[in-house]
């Protein structure tokens, strides 16, 4: 299948959605992604299954997370608002992935991006709005971050310089915070990202997939908090501050 066939399998997604007026809206928004959205693999880390790598990678990714939220919902036994609030937030969590304009690699604040790109949009229901983009926000928590990759690679190259100052520290502590107490709502879109993008456990719907177990041993990171820490901000043993003035 090409990706323009996975574009329209997740424009068919939109038929699960209830309210039609959230339905609507969603459609709008996906008309408004970048178009390298709907092209892109998923994960330049090659950290994901196999299925997610290649053009149109980052679709499939997005229809699996979508078939996992609906089964989450069903156990959950979701409420018809919550489910139409979290599976929007799912077919949305990704539109801003490689960042504000569309880059190469991942950025890790996708998930405030994305929330604020929603926010220039129309809803009939405000907290059903709410509902989708704090989902969307808080979809990559505990390894969301409120600092740009530039800095992230900045503090990376160079590990004696200060990492944060006293205002960034405090917003990425509360970010981080708020992200890993979540709604239930958020918390299914959480598991549906999480599960979605296992290298160990590859399948797309209605289709096996045996995962290359052997080349999974590389890339069994970032499982953990610490971990992504460590790999991504290289943290070692303690975080900089700035002084207070």
């Amino acid at each position: 299948m090409s990706w323009f066939d996975h574009k329209l399998e997740l424009y068919d997604r939109l038929d699960t959605i209830n309210s039609k007026s959230l339905a609507k809206t969603v459609n709008t928004i996906l008309g408004e992604v970048d178009h390298e959205f709907w092209k892109d693999h998923c994960s330049n880390r090659a950290n994901h299954p196999p299925e997610d790598e290649g053009e149109g990678g980052l679709i499939r990714h997005v229809i699996k997370c979508t078939y996992i939220f609906e089964q989450e919902a069903r156990r959950q036994r979701f409420e018809s608002f919550e489910f139409d609030a979290g599976m929007a937030a799912i077919i949305l969590h990704d539109i801003k992935k490689n960042g504000e304009e569309w880059g190469k690699s991942t950025e890790y604040t996708h998930g405030i991006i994305g929330y604020n790109f929603i926010k220039k949009f129309y809803f009939a229901d405000r907290t059903i709005k709410k509902l989708v983009m704090n989902g969307v926000r808080y979809h990559m928590a505990p390894w969301n971050t409120t600092i740009l990759k530039m800095k992230l690679e900045l503090v990376k190259n160079n590990p004696d310089m200060p990492l944060f100052t006293y205002k960034e520290f405090m917003g990425e502590l509360e970010e981080r915070t708020r992200g890993m107490m979540p709604n239930r709502i958020e918390k299914a879109v959480q598991d549906a990202d999480f599960w979605g993008s296992r290298k160990d456990i590859s399948f797309y719907p209605g289709v096996s997939i045996m995962p290359d177990t052997e080349r999974n041993k590389e890339y069994r990171k970032h499982d953990t908090p610490e971990e992504w820490l460590k790999e991504i901000l290289g943290f070692n043993e303690k975080m900089y501050l700035y002084p207070i003035r």
